[in-house]
């Protein structure tokens, strides 16, 4: 909206807690997405313009990966030949589906979310 807000009042907006959104403010600030601001009108503030940062440069500055799996059916078992065998395919599936979501990721805006979010309101 082009305004700084605390990150207590970003929390509020999206239903979660202060501290995570000052988490994700300190990634996004490191990459030069936000900027703060100290004082009566401080707070964080989006510096770029919406259309020009995709969810991918977001996903990059979280260090985030999009497919991930918590946990190989292979370690648990190393004599397994079948769940060595299926995690390797799972691997490289989960890497095919990373390269695909990241193409995405870079075709979609900011202000594309702005207005899928808020069309409808």
């Amino acid at each position: 909206e082009g305004h700084c807000l605390s990150s207590e009042k970003i929390a509020e907006q999206v239903c979660t807690n202060p501290v995570t959104v000052r988490k994700v403010l300190a990634k996004l600030k490191r990459v030069g997405l936000v900027e703060t601001k100290e004082g009566a009108e401080g707070g964080s503030c989006f510096v770029k313009h919406p259309a020009e940062v995709t969810l991918a440069q977001i996903c990059s500055a979280m260090g985030e990966v999009p497919v991930t799996v918590s946990k190989r059916t292979a370690e648990q078992d190393r004599n397994c030949l079948l769940a060595l065998g299926m995690a390797d395919v799972m691997e490289g599936i989960y890497t095919d589906l990373n390269v695909l979501c990241l193409e995405y990721l870079e075709q979609t805006t900011i202000l594309d979310m702005e207005r899928r979010i808020f069309r409808s309101k």
